[in-house]
Formats: C-alpha cells, structure tokens, sequence
C-alpha cells in the first residue's frame, strides 16, 4: 500500500508540474529573465498566492501544500510590476478542496523511511 501511495503521490505532482510547464511554456518569457533566491520573502509571497488560487479553483480531491520552491526568476512588467517564474513542488493534504481551508492549516503526510547503509529510521513531512 505504501508504494501505490508513492506512486499516486508521485503521479500527481508530475501532472501538477506538466500543467504549469504549459502555463509557462504558453506565457511570454522575456529574455531578461534574473535569478533569484528562493528563500526571497518576494518569491514566497508569490508562491503561497499562487498555490491559494490554484486550490480555490479545484472542485475535488485534497488541497495542495507549498513542499519545496525552486528555480525562482523575476522580470520587470511595466515601471512597478514584477513578474515571477518559479518551480512549485507541492503535495496533497489531509483537507478536501470542498473544506475551502487555507492551505497553511492543513497537514501533510509524514513519510518514514529506513537508510539501510547507515541503519537509521527517518521520519520527513513533505
């Protein structure tokens, strides 16, 4: 059951990464593209608003949660505008997308695996 989990988990988030891959890959990418951190409180407030939206459109299934931010670049839109492009790594909750719940007050599974070189359990939210 574990595996099958994986498995469904995995399937999910490469469905969620195709789908932006093709939002971005449709948008207009200007050539002036900078890198940025993605521990930028910019980046993350970005993020978090995104994912939020992203939730609020769904009719079924769990809400999502923010796992991991990668690949954080920004251009210019106008004179005040920014425009973020970033890599969302996110991961299903315990909440149902018709709870409506922020993202943020849901849990996420803990994963429990075993390190057989170093003889270890380790426990990892993600």
């Amino acid at each position: 059951m574990g595996y099958l989990f994986k498995w469904a988990l995995m399937m999910k988030i490469c469905i969620l990464g195709l789908l932006v891959l093709g939002c971005v890959h449709g948008a207009p990418v200007k050539e002036d593209l900078k890198p940025q951190s993605c521990d930028d409180p910019h980046a993350v407030k970005a993020a978090h608003v995104a994912l939020t939206k992203i939730n609020m459109e769904r009719n079924d299934g769990y809400i999502f949660s923010l796992h991991r931010l990668s690949n954080v670049h920004h251009s210019m839109h106008g004179e005040n505008g920014v425009v973020y492009y970033l890599t969302m790594d996110v991961v299903e909750t315990n909440c149902s997308v018709l709870s409506r719940k922020d993202w943020k007050h849901c849990e996420a599974p803990i994963v429990i695996f075993f390190n057989s070189e170093r003889e270890k359990w380790f426990t990892s939210t993600l």
